[in-house]
């Protein structure tokens, strides 16, 4: 040391740092500070490398002897702060950081710290006027484009975002984490292709990027590209196992792809590795419940319930696996419902205002729509109708969409809609606040408990007037939701009512009206071209269980050359039915199986199928419909819960009840005559369409003319109650409450 200066041996020791020669350096900076031990600038250095190494205590500890030493000196601040950060003190961290903004406004990197520490924390609002902050000191600042574009996807402002790292690209062309979190940005707005290319620019650049492979996986899966999809996903869990949803991506690609044996080992594997993770046992769920294992299904739903209990998808997913379960009974389905009431909607009923609007029982009405399923979807189809022919004098249309892919279905319902408003990144509250503001009379919730449904917004109680329909018949469970809609057959006066914690509106002919997606032709009889007869079910498999399928042996041993046709993906769920079968009497070669895929190729594999035999306690419904647009009817039986009497509801409006059975003794007579009787059968394949087409089920004026009945009585009821006492605007509040986002 005594050949140089202090400040000679501390330049080479940064030199030897940036060389990546960390122990030289460190074994420097400890030279200077044994011949000089209040030396401030090798203290805050040597802490700043030991932090570096991941030895935050004695790095720490360090820097706070130089800052001890020279307690003004900015940068040495700077270095606690970011340690700070970087062991969870993030709000200590912050305190430091605001005081040095303050004291320093110009300095770049103030800001950006503080942006940081802000985001440790996830409170992403505040995070984006620090990084601003920082750009607009130094334009073009790496970690400050890269920080904020992060923060606004965050925040739902994937415009923004892909605004920011865009022009970051441009001036850092060779940074992979900008391109892979601009493919993330590009990814959430639903621009799946341009984020294939931002990622596949990442992968170039860095061929270890996970968050790229991560999100190239996603973008592939939605665009349809399965097994690019799977090679990406399988890569990230080879990168980072250590981390759940790469393996929840790998599962998921897996299914989509059919494999769903490869999915379900991803998923008991990744479980091996964090057998905390809520999201791991909600996936594999969903994964069971598509396999039919409807018990494991509801245990791994009620233990990521367990381990997250605030999540709305695992109560969601296991309040709609229920509906599929052939021995709950609606009452303990319903106690469950009420359980999740009570444990997500009741604690958002302090959110809930007064509503102001106008109580006139005739006036024309607002009516809002929400959903994610506004394009090519089965309940996209269904509102075709209703949208198409809605009296306009009568209600004015709010569509708030949450589409990613918008398509030509898209395009027909905007156009029959006087106010469409992208909810995409929209949070509840704000969404909530958005209805309030348009005047929206009556909400109209059209998930219910399956996938992209926004629940807990109707617990908010935007609306003075909440109905649930056309995602299925039943109950949501909410307590503020006021009404649903339900149709004459699915359940007639007469019957018992099943638990609900609506108001029932029986209004309608029919819960559905169909809407064709694809022009297919009807073909002949396949029987008289085969020799025998082919059953078939296309619905999803999940609907299948062990009864259903006895129920059909049944009616197959009475044919003995009969065939079965259904629509399974791969994996272990086939054997198991063709076992169940096979232990009925059925040989495995009289059993057969395709695979989900488009439309016209699904609605084709009517081409082979004589009859349908129905599923239960779940009907089909959609699927039904498709099989009798296709010319082949479907024997059904009858159940005491909505979604077991939709078969008897749609064989009601097509004027065949009696192929809607009472018992399965009467469903194995009904199918085995009609099977035995071909030349009903084709007299029923030539004439079902045009059955159809005249029948209720497809009467889109008299559908829509129903619905807006039913909302006419809803609204008239509220009046009836708004207009006691007289009506007044609510007293405004005194001051805002400030509430975190659910």
């Amino acid at each position: 040391m005594s050949q140089m200066t202090v400040d000679q041996a501390l330049q080479l020791a940064l030199q030897t740092q940036q060389s990546g020669e960390h122990a030289h350096a460190e074994e420097i900076f400890r030279q200077v500070l044994a011949a000089y031990p209040e030396q401030r600038d090798a203290l805050h250095m040597l802490g700043a490398l030991l932090f570096a190494q991941g030895r935050s205590p004695e790095g720490e500890e360090l820097v706070r002897r130089a800052i001890a030493l020279a307690p003004n000196e900015p940068l040495f601040q700077l270095t606690l702060a970011t340690i700070l950060t970087g062991t969870n003190r993030a709000p200590e961290a912050i305190q430091i950081l605001q005081r040095l903004a303050h004291d320093n406004p110009n300095v770049p990197d103030v800001h950006l710290n503080l942006g940081v520490a802000f985001s440790a924390l996830a409170r992403h609002a505040d995070a984006v006027e620090p990084y601003e902050r920082t750009l607009k000191l130094s334009p073009g600042h790496m970690k400050a484009q890269l920080n904020l574009g992060i923060t606004l996807c965050s925040l739902g402002r994937n415009e923004e975002a892909i605004w920011i790292l865009r022009d970051a690209t441009r001036r850092h062309p060779r940074v992979a984490d900008l391109h892979a979190t601009l493919g993330a940005a590009l990814y959430q707005a639903g621009q799946w292709e341009a984020a294939v290319t931002a990622c596949q620019e990442a992968i170039r650049l860095d061929p270890n990027s996970v968050p790229a492979y991560h999100n190239l996986c996603l973008a592939l899966t939605d665009l349809g590209h399965l097994e690019d999809a799977a090679e990406a996903a399988k890569r990230t869990t080879e990168l980072l196992p250590q981390f759940p949803s790469v393996h929840i991506s790998y599962g998921e690609a897996m299914r989509r792809l059919g494999n769903f044996d490869e999915c379900r080992r991803a998923y008991e594997h990744a479980l091996t590795l964090h057998p905390n993770d809520p999201d791991l046992h909600n996936n594999l769920g969903n994964l069971l419940s598509d396999q039919s294992e409807f018990d494991a299904a509801l245990a791994a739903y009620r233990r990521a319930i367990e381990l997250g209990p605030n999540v709305l998808a695992y109560y969601s997913n296991l309040l709609y696996t229920l509906q599929f379960h052939p021995t709950i009974s609606p009452e303990d389905s319903f106690a469950e419902h009420r359980k999740f009431d009570a444990a997500m909607c009741e604690p958002l009923r302090r959110l809930s205002t007064a509503h102001i609007n106008d109580p006139a029982p005739a006036r024309r009405l607002r009516i809002g729509y929400i959903s994610t399923e506004f394009r090519s979807h089965a309940l996209g189809f269904y509102l075709v109708a209703l949208y198409a022919n809605h009296d306009k004098s009568q209600v004015e249309v709010f569509s708030y969409a949450d589409v990613a892919q918008p398509d030509a279905v898209t395009f027909r319902l905007r156009q029959n809609s006087e106010r469409w408003i992208d909810i995409r990144g929209l949070s509840d509250d704000a969404l909530a606040q958005r209805i309030r503001d348009d005047g929206i009379d009556i909400l109209v919730d059209l998930h219910l408990h399956m996938g992209g449904n926004r629940a807990l917004l109707f617990a908010r109680k935007p609306a003075p007037v909440q109905i649930a329909f056309a995602g299925y018949p039943g109950t949501t469970g909410i307590s503020a939701m006021d009404w649903r809609i339900t149709d004459r057959h699915l359940e007639p006066p007469n019957l018992p009512p099943v638990p609900s914690s609506e108001k029932v509106l029986r209004s309608l002919e029919t819960f559905w009206c169909y809407t064709p997606q694809v022009e297919v032709p009807i073909n002949d009889l396949p029987a008289d071209r085969a020799g025998y007869i082919t059953f078939g079910n296309l619905n999803n498999f999940k609907k299948v269980n062990e009864s259903t399928l006895g129920l059909w042996a049944r009616v197959m041993r009475e044919l003995p050359n009969s065939r079965i046709l259904m629509l399974a993906a791969q994996g272990t769920h086939r054997r198991w039915a063709t076992a169940i079968l096979e232990s009925q009497g059925i040989a495995p070669d009289r059993v057969g199986y395709i695979n989900r895929g488009p439309v016209k190729d699904y609605l084709a594999a009517y081409h082979q199928i004589d009859l349908g035999l129905d599923t239960f306690p779940y009907n089909g419904h959609t699927t039904s419909l498709d099989a009798f647009w296709m010319g082949v009817p479907t024997v059904t039986i009858t159940g005491n819960t909505p979604v077991s009497r939709a078969g008897f509801s749609q064989l009601s409006n097509l004027q065949l009840p009696d192929l809607a059975a009472d018992s399965p003794d009467t469903f194995v007579t009904i199918a085995t005559t009609l099977a035995r009787d071909l030349p009903r059968l084709r007299h029923l394949r030539a004439t079902l369409r045009p059955r159809m087409e005249s029948s209720p089920l497809m009467d889109g004026p008299r559908f829509a003319r129903d619905i807006e009945s039913a909302y006419r009585h809803a609204w008239q009821a509220w009046c009836s109650q708004a207009s006691r006492p007289p009506f007044t605007l609510p007293t405004p509040p005194t001051q805002w409450i400030g509430l975190d986002r659910w």
